[in-house]
């Protein structure tokens, strides 16, 4: 086909000049030129398709990791309120066993005639349980609902996947590059209209991601101050029994 003449095509961005032939070297290069052209456009879609797909599998598994802690918060809180009752429970019944030990000493004293003694004094200071700190709900954990809920919901197609098929798309109008006469341009314009919508995805769900990050890590924070509580509380439950339970054998014997 060597030394073939074509005629240009007016609508064919690549031939400038109307009504003139072309020879086969012009005809090939635009040709290579406009499949190279539609290989970067595929290219630059495909890379905002998985960027997006990342995006969104990152948002999925922050907010579900932000669910699990808050299911943990709602079980550590549960478990430092029952701790506050076992404590409170705990130093009635201290008030319980002194009450018994004053009795006890009064019986002993009267039988072996000393008289009344002084009233006996509680060494338990330390069994005390202060209220409990934990301000339900913390502000960390409003963060971070605020930010859980700042997930759009998925209602249409991927906006990556619009890749193939461009005329086919049944988005709407607003995806849709104004008509022009020529099918090339109006098929970049419309592709720079998908990436631009591409692009301002990723920017959300990257702000998304960012207030997810600052809420789970004050969440985290926010725990570790409940967990070191509950362990207080717990050590101090622990020390009062055993106090006691010492207290209730010497009376015993």
């Amino acid at each position: 086909m060597a030394g073939g003449n074509y005629l240009s095509n007016p609508n064919n961005s690549f031939f400038s000049v109307e009504d003139e032939d072309v020879d086969d070297d012009t005809f090939l290069r635009n040709s290579r030129q406009a499949q190279k052209l539609k290989e970067i456009e595929d290219r630059a879609l495909r890379s905002a398709q998985a960027s997006i797909s990342i995006l969104r599998e990152t948002e999925d598994i922050g907010v579900k990791t932000a669910e699990e802690l808050m299911v943990q918060r709602e079980k550590l809180e549960r478990t430092e309120k029952n701790l506050d009752e076992i404590n409170t429970t705990l130093r009635y019944s201290q008030k319980n066993i002194n009450g018994i030990k004053s009795v006890f000493g009064s019986l002993k004293n009267y039988f072996s005639g000393r008289g009344d003694p002084k009233p006996t004094t509680s060494d338990s200071a330390g069994s005390s349980s202060g209220a409990s700190g934990s301000g339900y709900p913390s502000t960390a954990s409003l963060k971070l609902a605020e930010a859980m809920e700042a997930k759009p919901e998925s209602t249409g197609p991927h906006p990556g996947l619009r890749i193939r098929g461009l005329a086919d798309e049944d988005d709407g109008s607003d995806m849709r590059s104004p008509t022009s006469s020529n099918p090339l341009q109006s098929r970049f314009n419309h592709i720079n209209d998908i990436l631009d919508k591409n692009m301002d995805e990723v920017g959300s769900s990257l702000t998304r991601l960012k207030g997810l990050a600052v809420g789970l890590g004050e969440e985290i924070e926010s725990q570790n101050d409940l967990i070191g509580r509950i362990h207080d509380k717990t050590d101090r439950a622990d020390v009062t029994i055993q106090r006691q339970n010492r207290e209730i054998k010497r009376l015993l014997k």
